[in-house]
């Protein structure tokens, strides 16, 4: 996760997830998907950030999930937020214990640097919106910090 709590909307950050199977047998590979939350649960409200592998993972075995370059949208309204990462977001490795698979920072962001173009996603957003649509940021002007 990032070492700084204050972020720029509009500015790239780098994160680093550790990933480890506390498990008695071997996890198959899967992904950790990152999430931009007003409270500390993920739903459809918040912001998709991306995702990347995990590789298959023995017991008690773990890895450092980095993602060097992780845009954090202009249109972001400032304010408080929790950074999520969520192992197995998509359910796809049978385990005992699904509720240790979510990890939250609380981060401030602040408004974009003046001039910052805002840009919705390139890919489709995750989870879907209500009625099986891609959910769309609300691309409405914002203040920018000078």
């Amino acid at each position: 996760m990032p070492s700084a709590t204050t972020i720029q909307a509009g500015t790239d950050i780098a994160l680093a997830t550790t990933v480890r199977n506390v498990g008695t047998t071997s996890a198959p590979a899967h992904e950790v998907a990152h999430f931009l939350s007003l409270d500390q649960s993920i739903s459809a409200s918040d912001v998709f950030l991306g995702r990347s592998p995990v590789p298959a993972l023995g017991n008690n075995a773990s890895t450092v999930n980095n993602r060097p370059s992780v845009r954090i949208p202009a249109f972001v309204t400032p304010g408080t937020y929790w950074l999520a990462a969520w192992v197995d977001y998509d359910n796809t490795v049978p385990e005992t214990e699904e509720g240790n698979n979510l990890r939250l920072v609380q981060v401030r962001i602040d408004p974009p640097a003046c001039g910052t173009a805002l840009a919705g996603p390139t890919s489709s957003a995750y989870p879907e919106g209500s009625g099986g649509r891609e959910l769309q940021p609300d691309h409405s002007p914002t203040r920018c910090r000078r």
